[in-house]
């Protein structure tokens, strides 16, 4: 079973644990990430090599 995740916020948490935690697991994929800056939330996705997650 796969499992869809979304992050709230792009902080240092979800950048050093989160983010990599979801990406590592071939059980779950990273769709979305909500950001108060969008440009943030897109710096963040790529530096996480994520290019099919959507930014609120």
């Amino acid at each position: 079973m796969n499992f869809d995740v979304g992050i709230i916020g792009t902080g240092s948490i979800a950048e050093w644990w989160h983010a990599p935690a979801v990406t590592f697991s071939s059980q779950t994929e990273l769709v979305a990430i909500l950001s108060r800056d969008k440009e943030r939330g897109y710096s963040f996705l790529k530096e996480q090599q994520v290019s099919t997650a959507s930014i609120f």
